[in-house]
């Protein structure tokens, strides 16, 4: 079955409108998008032997930071690697602020 020749600006406009990131966030992997609050002004990408802070706040949608649930931990850079936050990690620098969605 042939498709008539005006279906193609169709077909582009439902490709572009149907972007997976969540608004204001890049997709950085499957299922991960991020977005970037502050540049730090750090050179370093986070290696197997580091360490780093991490904050996790937990809302629904349209709730403030946290109100679900809160932490913040160290971690050792090698643990975070091996699960979604490994494209994060690969994507950060030294002093940098982020929101990731998962």
């Amino acid at each position: 079955m042939r498709h008539p020749w005006y279906h193609l600006p169709l077909y582009a406009l439902l490709v572009v409108a149907c972007d997976p990131a969540t608004s204001g966030f890049k997709r950085i992997a499957e299922d991960t998008d991020m977005q970037l609050h502050v540049i730090g002004d750090g050179e370093h990408i986070p290696v197997a032997g580091d360490s780093v802070l991490l904050r996790v706040r937990i809302a629904a949608l349209d709730s403030p930071p946290g109100s679900f649930f809160s932490t913040e931990r160290w971690y050792a850079v090698a643990d975070l690697r091996s699960g979604v936050l490994g494209a994060v990690l690969d994507r950060s620098h030294e002093g940098d602020s982020m929101s990731v969605i998962t």
